[in-house]
């Protein structure tokens, strides 16, 4: 049997799961798996002195499981079912990568979190907010004064952590190209 303090929503970094895996027999030896990897003691993880029971501290989006207990007693061994976590995590980006731009475009930024749950999405320029939410700003018809520091901030309302993501955004005016041609009288002496 395996059994766990388990909490709904785990949040990365904050929270600890603690597993108690049970079985009957003589001698036993407990081993833990996290995917396909045995987990053994050291820094985040810690086992019993007997095995029965793991504590994974500072969880990561990487504990999520599948977790299983193996038990063996030399005549027989047995895996446990498995236990999935749900942990809540945030990290945000701003794309697309280009920076400057022609007066007069549209541009689309769009901002990602990588957050359980889904993230919510303000938007800033140069420090003051913008009148809109959302993962996309649309800047239509774009001119030289909305050049400037754009800011995402991603919000989970679980964690109650921010993560912003900047990004500069160079608009220039239109360039025009001139091509000046100047045609000078050329003498020739014919002898």
């Amino acid at each position: 049997n395996l059994h766990s303090t388990l909490q709904t929503n785990l949040v990365e970094f904050n929270d600890s799961v603690t597993f108690t895996c049970s079985a009957h027999g003589t001698p036993l030896e407990f081993s833990w798996r996290n995917r396909s990897s045995e987990l053994t003691s050291g820094g985040s993880v810690q086992l019993s002195s007997d095995g029965r029971i793991l504590t994974i501290t500072n969880l990561t989006r990487y504990d999520q499981g599948p977790f299983t207990c193996i038990v063996a007693n030399g005549i027989s061994n047995g895996t446990s079912g498995t236990i999935y976590l749900k942990i809540i995590h945030d990290l945000g980006r701003i794309i697309p990568k280009k920076t400057g731009y022609i007066s007069g475009s549209n541009i689309t930024l769009t901002c990602s979190a990588d957050s359980s749950p889904p993230a919510l999405f303000l938007w800033s320029n140069n420090n003051v907010f913008l009148n809109t939410s959302g993962q996309s700003l649309q800047l239509t018809n774009a001119s030289q004064n909305q050049t400037g520091s754009y800011t995402c901030i991603a919000h989970n309302t679980v964690t109650l952590r921010y993560t912003t993501t900047n990004k500069t955004i160079l608009i220039l005016g239109e360039i025009a190209i001139y091509k000046h041609w100047s045609f000078f009288p050329v003498e020739y002496n014919i002898l």
